[in-house]
């Protein structure tokens, strides 16, 4: 099976309460794949962190061959058309339209 996508280590904590210690989810396009667990187990935080909208404290996220820098990583960056910023906006983009045609689920 190929890795489209891969959360390896990824730790999230909101202030002294852990949500997520230690995790690590892998994904291939073209497969279906569930996030089960109970209220309030870190489900939602765990994809937020998948998809950008959440910085994790620890760990990392690789989206096909491209790394994701959590370090730079800012989930409130508002990207505009100026050129100081279009590289990196169409970078983000580009990848968040890579995660999510990875979790696309096939219907054929």
């Amino acid at each position: 099976m190929s890795v489209d996508f891969a959360l390896e280590g990824i730790s999230k904590a909101y202030g002294a309460t852990p949500v997520l210690v230690d995790v690590t989810l892998r994904g291939s396009r073209g497969r279906v794949h569930a996030l089960v667990g109970e209220n309030g187990a870190g489900k939602s935080t765990l994809l937020k962190v998948l998809t950008g909208g959440v910085r994790p404290d620890r760990g990392s996220l690789t989206v096909g061959t491209d790394s994701i820098d959590f370090e730079r990583f800012d989930p409130n960056r508002q990207f505009s058309s100026s050129p100081d910023n279009t590289a990196e906006g169409s970078s983000r983009a580009s990848t968040r339209a890579r995660v999510e045609s990875a979790l696309a689920i096939s219907t054929s």
